[in-house]
């Protein structure tokens, strides 16, 4: 067989995919599986996920997944019901790897973004979650073995957004007016970089970096954190690593 032939054989194929993913994604009413996206949520973190907008798709070689009204459930002590609201969330994936039924995550973005973190009156945070909890309610899961395979996301974006940290023992909250928050990684146990541009108290301030892998965090195992930045005027930068991430414990930092 000749080359051309063999050529001319595998664009066809990767022409016949591409239709076929298109088509499946075109065929799909993905509003019907709010209820489930919700409830694997839920049994992961035991947070309730509410999309209140309708889930629309934009179907190219990277299919554009825009939901609106988005909110995740705060803790049951905080100080408000939702940890996060976002006006508008865009998902672009890549279309091959979703006729194997693996979700590979090109980019996230996150537009008109409040997300509140914050501690009880004992230090206990609330981006701590309690894993499995939730799953009793969730839908059946039972037939599926092993564990949830996670997406791969190469690419988070925060636009517009406000960031308020509050420290439940004094009662004190700082706020920062986030323009633009980027993190990237090339899979999930590969270090995150990135990029912040806001402001603190009407203070501009920047920040750049790298801090440790998804896999790291989601395993509470040591969380390497080399930024740097400009804020109030000054120059700082941060180096070290955190012992336990999901807790903030064994800070071994140089400020």
């Amino acid at each position: 067989m000749k080359l051309r032939t063999v050529l001319i054989a595998v664009v066809v194929l990767v022409v016949a995919l591409v239709a076929t993913g298109a088509a499946i994604i075109l065929s799909m009413d993905f509003n019907q599986y709010r209820p489930v996206i919700a409830s694997e949520v839920e049994a992961a973190t035991g947070r309730q996920l509410n999309l209140a907008g309708e889930i629309d798709v934009a179907v190219s070689l990277v299919p554009t997944v825009t939901v609106e009204n988005v909110s995740f459930a705060n803790a049951d002590w905080g100080s408000r019901p939702e940890m996060v609201t976002v006006e508008r969330l865009e998902v672009e994936m890549e279309l091959l790897p979703l006729i194997t039924g693996e979700i590979r995550v090109k980019r996230v973005v996150l537009a008109g973004t409040d997300i509140l973190l914050e501690t009880d009156e004992n230090g206990r945070p609330n981006w701590v979650f309690a894993e499995g909890e939730g799953a009793e309610t969730a839908a059946p899961a039972e037939a599926t073995s092993g564990p949830t395979r996670l997406p791969t996301v190469n690419s988070v974006a925060i636009e517009n957004a406000s960031l308020t940290y509050r420290d439940g023992a004094t009662g004190q909250s700082h706020t920062i007016a986030l323009s633009k928050l980027s993190a990237e990684a090339s899979d999930a146990t590969s270090p995150i970089e990135i990029a912040l541009e806001g402001a603190l108290n009407d203070q501009p301030i920047t920040l750049a970096g790298s801090v440790g892998a998804v896999q790291n965090l989601l395993a509470d195992q040591p969380f390497p954190v080399d930024l740097s930045g400009r804020a109030g005027g000054a120059t700082f930068s941060v180096e070290g690593e955190v012992a336990q991430p999901k807790s903030g414990q064994g800070m071994a930092l140089n400020l």
